[in-house]
Formats: structure tokens, C-alpha cells, sequence
């Protein structure tokens, strides 16, 4: 289920890391263009983590969120509606 960023400037996402890891987070349009770089290379110890995302200046649409770390790529829809 995509995530709604309904008329919000900014969201938040959570992510787990099993073990202390360099991650990239990337918001992609559906071509694969990245329109926010929301964190880049960044070391993230073990546990949960919560991030915001600043969406206020995405037009309405779907976007793919990336979180990038430890070999591994997870992707999410999510809905930004103006």
C-alpha cells in the first residue's frame, strides 16, 4: 500500500538495521529520476530509526522511497497528493 503524504510538508519513515551499516535513502520518480536525496552515505548503528522526509516540494504523484545499505536495496511506493 503506498504511503499518503496528503497536503503534508513532511513525513516520516522508519527503517530497521540489524547491524551497524552505511545507508543511502533516495526518493525516485517512477523513471528513475532521484528528486530527494534524504540521506547519503550516512552510518546508522543497529536498531530502528526514524527519518523525516521533507515531500513540500513534490508535485502530486507516485514516488519510489530507497533505502540503500549493506548490499541490499528495499523499495516503497509512496503518495504525494496535493
Amino acid at each position: 500500500m503506498p504511503r499518503k503524504g496528503s497536503g503534508v510538508r513532511k513525513t516520516t519513515f522508519e527503517f530497521y538495521q540489524s547491524g551497524r551499516d552505511v545507508v543511502s535513502v533516495l526518493v525516485t520518480d517512477l523513471l528513475g529520476r532521484v528528486v530527494i536525496t534524504a540521506v547519503d552515505n550516512a552510518e546508522f548503528p543497529a536498531g530502528t530509526h526514524v527519518l523525516p522526509l521533507y515531500v513540500a516540494d513534490l508535485p502530486t504523484g507516485i514516488y519510489l522511497l530507497q533505502l540503500r545499505g549493506g548490499g541490499d536495496v528495499r523499495t516503497r511506493r509512496i503518495l504525494v497528493l496535493r
